[in-house]
């Protein structure tokens, strides 16, 4: 898992496993180690690759925080999409 931040303009995550929620100003992003959140503005996924575990944002990027890896209370994107 490695975040890369270039600018406070872009970044890259690896380690992804799902994307929750997003919009222009937050995205909730599931990884291996936890649950992180992105906050900015104008916050666009640039490149997406969750077979490789690989996400590209870019945007104006005002903060970043993990929360519990083990927090089951969110579901993400592709989980809700895909029941099993």
């Amino acid at each position: 898992h490695n975040i890369t931040i270039n600018n406070r303009k872009e970044i890259e995550i690896s380690g992804i496993t799902d994307i929750g929620s997003y919009n222009d100003e937050e995205i909730e992003i599931n990884t291996i180690c936890g649950l992180i959140y992105l906050c900015g503005k104008n916050l666009s996924i640039l490149n997406l690759d969750v077979n490789e575990g690989n996400i590209k944002i870019i945007g104006s990027i005002d903060s970043i925080y993990y929360t519990d890896k083990d927090d089951n209370s969110t579901k993400g994107l592709f989980s809700r999409i895909f029941k099993q």
